[in-house]
């Protein structure tokens, strides 16, 4: 769940059925890697309910979660909930162990200069040979007041995420939508 809209719901715990199928999509997106991973980050985790799923199915060694909409209430609420997971509001220099598992789940729609998040990938906490999964809202055409309020600046289409991916240095390994019939 996105930070603003945790913030607003009262009931935390009630989940949208497209949060549910989303966090099983990931998880089997990940586990069809075949790898499990040393150190899985979560940028931009909002809630954490993914990276919790994650835990519960063991994808990890270890899970941080970094946002920076985290001010202490925020994480002590959440944490309540996730002992296993470090809680971060802002990506740190160094990670121990290096992250060798990152994941930018509806992130970069929030950043005025999406490539500038991409850049930041590579840093010194993300191990030499890592996993990035990006999720993002896709089709601008729908884009909505509820884009609005979550404070995006777009949607996109697998080419242009393709293109934002490649001028960035990053290798695609695969692409496609999630709910498409």
């Amino acid at each position: 769940m996105d930070i603003l809209e945790y913030k607003k719901n009262s009931d935390s715990q009630k989940r949208h059925p497209w949060e549910i199928v989303r966090a099983k999509i990931i998880y089997h997106l990940l586990k069809k890697n075949g790898k499990h991973f040393e150190h899985l980050l979560d940028a931009g985790s909002g809630d954490a309910y993914v990276l919790n799923i994650l835990y519960l199915k063991n994808i990890a060694e270890k899970y941080t979660a970094v946002d920076t909409a985290y001010d202490t209430e925020i994480i002590e609420k959440i944490n309540s909930d996730h002992y296993s997971i470090s809680f971060l509001k802002n990506f740190p220099d160094k990670l121990n162990p290096a992250a060798d598992g990152v994941l930018l789940l509806d992130v970069i729609e929030h950043c005025k200069d999406d490539s500038f998040i991409l850049q930041q990938i590579n840093v010194p906490s993300i191990a030499h040979n890592f996993a990035l999964l990006i999720t993002v809202p896709a089709f601008q055409s729908a884009f909505s007041k509820h884009d609005e309020m979550l404070l995006h600046y777009r949607r996109y289409s697998i080419k242009n995420l393709k293109k934002l991916c490649n001028a960035n240095g990053l290798k695609i390994q695969e692409a496609g939508y999630f709910f498409f019939t």
